[in-house]
């Protein structure tokens, strides 16, 4: 399916990791929209107002645009050691549209740029395993009115295809309406055509984009 390759933690998520007295909280939160990164970045700061360093990095892909963006802060800690390590966390776990925040409460042991490196790396790894993640797929949503005769084998056909059936009416003729893997879309009105000898009505309602569980 389109955008089978996307994937988002399911909800937050946070794991603890101390080195050398200097504790890590890590945490994973999803993101729905690029104006909330604001707010959520407030209420983990919160979580921790002891703390020195909220670092932060983020990425998300706007399916209306079809643009993707990102994001990385090392918010007071030397340059390189602390944003840019968790923005490679984040990516190299193929994990979008996500937020991590690791908040480091200071233990009185300076770690180095290397150790720092390690500790946020390891941090944003330990909570990016233990949360679940969901897959973003594209969808094309129809509704099709067909005669009875052939209602079943439409149905059996979209089962093949994993389509969604969102609502069914039965009157005169069968009304469909139900949603397509966004990549059969241009396959569908051959289909119906072929099955119903150009005998249907087809109207195309948009695409969605939706958060499936991932079954991997």
């Amino acid at each position: 399916m389109e955008n089978s390759g996307l994937l988002a933690v399911k909800s937050m998520v946070c794991a603890e990791y101390t080195v050398k007295k200097s504790q890590f909280f890590a945490y994973a939160l999803p993101l729905y929209s690029l104006a909330e990164i604001p707010e959520r970045l407030a209420y983990v700061r919160d979580l921790h107002k002891e703390a020195r360093h909220h670092v932060y990095a983020w990425q998300y892909y706007d399916t209306v645009a079809k643009q993707q963006y990102s994001k990385f802060s090392d918010d007071g800690e030397p340059a390189q050691t602390a944003g840019a390590p968790l923005f490679h966390v984040l990516t190299s776990h193929g994990i979008n549209n996500t937020l991590l925040v690791v908040s480091r409460i200071f233990g009185g042991i300076l770690l180095g740029a290397g150790g720092l490196v390690r500790a946020y790396s390891q941090a944003g790894n330990a909570v990016l395993q233990l949360a679940e993640t969901v897959q973003l797929v594209s969808w094309a949503e129809f509704e099709v009115i067909i005669a009875y005769a052939v209602y079943q084998q439409l149905l059996n056909y979209l089962q093949k295809q994993r389509a969604v059936i969102v609502q069914q009416d039965f009157s005169a003729n069968v009304k469909l309406r139900f949603l397509l893997p966004f990549t059969e879309k241009e396959v569908l009105k051959s289909y119906l055509q072929e099955l119903t000898a150009a005998d249907f009505q087809l109207l195309y309602l948009g695409r969605k984009e939706l958060y499936l569980e991932n079954n991997k």
